[in-house]
């Protein structure tokens, strides 16, 4: 959400919800194989931008299969995320002209303007175990923000935890408005 009305304000507050901070970019689903080998997919699931079936994803994110690739990321997982701008400024149109563009333009506009990143906001694998719908959200986070940390182009969404929001919550909203952040997603921490 990127506005919060009065109802879901008392809703949020009253159950402790979480708060991720929701970015601007492209969802992909990163894989690491057992393996160890880094698959990337697009949101419905291609290897490849659609007109170029020959070259993988993962040919124009070399940075981020890096990351994916080091041992700190245990073999059999799958993470949940966004390709994201070089900054922490929202910038979907600059993420779009790699997604959008062929492999080569792709690598080009990222020297020029920055290495995208990818924000993890879920692990639904690891190390070949499903963690979906049988470990919480708030471990899947942890899990997340230590792989982040222990790398240079993984980023685990900013997260604001129930109990631990500023005096007023739309507070919260002016923050997202004056960073000019897409909004937030609200989450339940002991959902599965």
């Amino acid at each position: 959400f990127n506005s919060i009305t009065a109802t879901m304000k008392q809703k949020i507050e009253q159950s402790g919800a979480w708060l991720l901070r929701k970015y601007d970019g492209e969802m992909m689903v990163v894989r690491k194989t057992l393996e160890g080998q880094c698959e990337m997919y697009s949101r419905r699931m291609l290897p490849h931008h659609h007109l170029e079936p020959e070259i993988p994803w993962t040919t124009r994110f070399p940075q981020i299969v890096r990351d994916i690739e080091h041992p700190n990321i245990p073999n059999g997982t799958i993470l949940l995320g966004e390709i994201i701008g070089a900054s922490d400024e929202d910038d979907r149109w600059n993420v779009a002209k790699v997604m959008k563009s062929k492999t080569d333009k792709a690598l080009r506009h990222q020297q020029d303007t920055g290495l995208l990143r990818y924000v993890v906001w879920d692990v639904a694998w690891m190390d070949g175990h499903q963690l979906l719908g049988n470990t919480t959200i708030s471990i899947r986070l942890d899990w997340a923000e230590e792989f982040a940390n222990s790398m240079t182009h993984l980023v685990c969404p900013e997260i604001f935890m129930g109990g631990e929001y500023p005096a007023d919550l739309n507070e919260i909203m002016e923050l997202a408005h004056e960073q000019k952040w897409e909004g937030f997603v609200a989450i339940d921490p002991d959902d599965t």
